[in-house]
């Protein structure tokens, strides 16, 4: 629960999103999406395009999918993942997530989240150290939120 929340103002929030695609080996790692997102303020179907491409420790995902909806939004999505080598059962762990939203209508605003992480990837599945939330939400004028701390992640 956030300090500084009121009842019009840092509310808390819900967020839930599935999506599939058909990822056929002769795309190359493009591949088309559907998307459902359910949020606070409703569900919201998407279609678009995908692209994923992985290393041994490097891995690339970027999507940009349309709702289906009037005055659609449109979300242009990036997350890279660099994983160093350090030792046997070790590993460095850096994240960039960028997500964008784009209106199609001029009444809808623009936001703009980064998020990066810098930690170690522990054994088999776990990642914790430190992160980075930076919001921007306008359409002319933008208000900028942050938020740093530390996390604890694992993988399934």
């Amino acid at each position: 629960m956030d300090y500084r929340q009121t009842s019009n103002a840092y509310l808390p929030q819900f967020g839930f999103t599935e999506a599939v695609s058909y990822n056929h080996p002769a795309l190359k790692g493009f591949a088309p999406v559907a998307v459902v997102q359910i949020f606070n303020t409703g569900t919201f179907p998407k279609i678009g395009v995908q692209y994923f491409h992985q290393k041994k420790h490097f891995m690339f995902f970027t999507w940009a999918v349309m709702e289906t909806m009037q005055k659609p939004l449109v979300d242009y999505f990036v997350l890279t993942r660099f994983q160093p080598q350090v030792s046997e059962k070790m590993q460095l762990f850096f994240q960039l997530e960028l997500v964008n939203t784009l209106p199609t209508a001029v009444e809808n605003n623009y936001n703009f989240i980064q998020r990066t992480r810098v930690g170690l990837h522990l054994a088999e599945s776990w990642q914790t150290g430190v992160g980075a939330d930076l919001t921007q939400n306008g359409r002319t004028e933008f208000v900028t939120t942050s938020n740093i701390g530390v996390f604890l992640r694992k993988e399934f």
